[in-house]
């Protein structure tokens, strides 16, 4: 049987709305050297509707001075104790008045007509709730090629169980009514499997996604940023999202495709939690790897997870060669 997950920690929001406006909100904690060219890129936007919500998150690096020096009135700044990024996003949210919503975290730009183009969208299709768009990361400030739609841009059940179709939290635009029937992030996630588990449970309860096929923003990749350091915590929080999945399609759990991920799910954090936390919380990660793989490859796991016990930074080093696990089923 599937672990059992608890329901979403949602919020109650409020259904009212500003008719145009498009409430941008961005949590922040240490940003203070990328948070204003974050706000820039949101001022600059051709679309001029707009409510800024800056949150920070309990930083001590002086970003809520520095921001209410450089940006005053032009943008709404709360500050409260740190409690994560869930948190902040819904802080922003609780008190956001715009017909749709953007999320832009405090390191990431969107380019000019992005607002402007999704709400065009939204317009001409009052059917679609969530829009999504492309963009391209950035590495030390340097573009790499844009990110493509993983799936084509297609959102269907499989593909949230496989990962996160939408990508970047900014890509898409969102109408209201989307946060206010999920009652915005779940406060139990404090790093990206938030967004997946947003996106999901959307998808879940029947709001209808689509796609511009444009490069509208920009993520910003560095060392210091959440995905950059401790990988554990992640891949913990893949196999809650599974899990919730598996609550959201309990028909479905014995499925090839769904055994297959959790399989792989289970088989990364045990090898972050060797590396990481030591080899009881890895073993018993890694028999749950085994317990969900395929029958044809259970002895090929069965190798691979003694060899992460033995010599986890190896296998970490050797990582891509492993990650033929994805494709080998």
């Amino acid at each position: 049987m599937i672990e059992a997950v608890p329901d979403r920690k949602s919020i109650i929001l409020d259904s009212r709305y500003t008719q145009g406006l498009v409430s941008v909100i961005v949590p922040s904690y240490q940003s203070k050297d990328t948070i204003a060219e974050t706000i820039e890129s949101i001022l600059s936007q051709s679309y001029q509707e707009i409510e800024i919500v800056v949150v920070d998150d309990g930083s001590t690096d002086d970003t809520f001075q520095y921001l209410t020096e450089i940006f005053g009135e032009k943008i709404i700044l709360l500050r409260q104790e740190n409690k994560g990024l869930s948190s902040a996003r819904n802080t922003g949210l609780s008190i956001s008045k715009g017909e749709f919503i953007q999320f832009l975290d405090a390191d990431d730009l969107i380019y000019p007509n992005k607002i402007k183009l999704q709400v065009e969208f939204f317009r001409d299709n009052f059917c679609v709730d969530i829009v999504n768009s492309l963009y391209e990361i950035l590495e030390s400030g340097k573009k790499k090629l844009p990110r493509e739609y993983e799936y084509d841009g297609i959102y269907t059940e499989v593909s949230f169980v496989v990962g996160n179709p939408v990508g970047a939290v900014f890509s898409p635009l969102i109408r209201r009514r989307v946060v206010v029937s999920l009652g915005g992030f779940d406060e139990s996630f404090d790093n990206y499997c938030a967004d997946w588990d947003f996106w999901m449970t959307a998808f879940y309860r029947g709001f209808k996604f689509e796609n511009i096929s444009e490069t509208l923003g920009a993520y910003r990749s560095s060392p210091q940023g959440l995905t950059q350091s401790s990988k554990l915590p992640n891949k913990l929080g893949d196999l809650h999202v599974q899990r919730r999945w598996a609550m959201y399609y309990p028909e479905k759990i014995s499925s090839y495709v769904f055994k297959r991920y959790l399989c792989i799910s289970f088989f990364d954090a045990g090898l972050y939690a060797a590396n990481e936390k030591g080899r009881n919380h890895a073993i018993k990660l890694m028999l749950e790897a085994v317990r969900y793989a395929p029958f044809k490859l259970k002895l090929f796991l069965i190798c691979a997870c003694l060899l992460a016990l033995i010599t986890p930074k190896y296998v970490l080093e050797k990582r891509e060669s492993i990650s033929r696990l994805r494709t080998a089923f």
